[in-house]
């Protein structure tokens, strides 16, 4: 029960603390990409499969589960729109198409893992006729792989680089309102053990340089960062000060 108390602390506090912080400006100023962003997430009938598909390999993965694969893939779009905002509309509505694709099925990608890369390639081929399998494959190897970067067509080389900027986005309030709490219960930690790790866990994750690859996420990106950071020293700040206070029960 001592667990479960703690547990529901850090994620009223992580809440809390978040909701408190001003929204990012990306956030503020991009209304009208995001909408057309979500009409194709919840209504486009590949994209809304493909979230069948996948959403038995993000279940179990406490780090990148199923919320941060949907704002993964939303933010992609949303970037794509500014990429490609002179290219004609059908364009546009291909590349967000794609984006989101490559979006949903980035955290279950990983060319080391063989089976998890073949389970993508079967996905894939059962999308075969409504989706661009080679386009998605090179855009998922080139977030890691850079010497393919350098041999990106144009299409390729937008979504490739706005996937990568909108998993870098993640790492703002998103970390904090949920990849924080859930690493505590993944790892049943007391909130004393959870404490004694975060400052580590702060430099790992937020002391990031202006490393985006869109002109959109170099404009948007450090500031979302920022938000994450901040929310993290403040999430911090509230444990030593709720440690001090219990250490009679703690």
């Amino acid at each position: 029960m001592k667990m479960n108390n703690e547990l529901l602390l850090i994620k009223q506090e992580t809440e809390r603390i978040v909701k408190e912080l001003a929204k990012a400006k990306f956030y503020q100023e991009n209304d009208s990409e995001l909408a057309v962003a979500k009409d194709v997430f919840f209504n486009d009938k590949t994209v809304l499969g493909l979230q069948s598909e996948t959403i038995a390999f993000l279940y179990d993965d406490y780090r990148y589960g199923i919320l941060h694969s949907k704002n993964v893939s939303l933010d992609t779009a949303s970037l794509i729109l500014h990429e490609a905002e002179d290219e004609s509309f059908e364009k546009k509505n291909k590349l967000i198409f794609l984006g989101e694709i490559a979006g949903l099925l980035y955290n279950i990608y990983d060319p080391k893992k063989d089976c998890n890369s073949d389970s993508v390639k079967e996905i894939l081929n059962r999308l075969a006729e409504m989706t661009d399998e080679r386009t998605i494959l090179r855009v998922l190897e080139a977030q890691s792989n850079l010497e393919m970067r350098k041999n990106l067509d144009e299409d390729e080389k937008i979504i490739t680089y706005c996937l990568y900027d909108a998993n870098l986005f993640r790492y703002g309030a998103d970390t904090v309102a949920t990849l924080l709490w859930e690493h505590f219960a993944y790892e049943e930690l007391t909130i004393v053990d959870f404490y004694n790790k975060l400052p580590a866990l702060i430099e790992k994750t937020f002391q990031k340089e202006n490393i985006f690859l869109s002109e959109t996420g170099k404009k948007y990106g450090p500031e979302i960062l920022a938000i994450g950071l901040s929310s993290a020293q403040n999430i911090l700040a509230w444990m030593e000060n709720y440690i001090n206070n219990n250490k009679a029960i703690l």
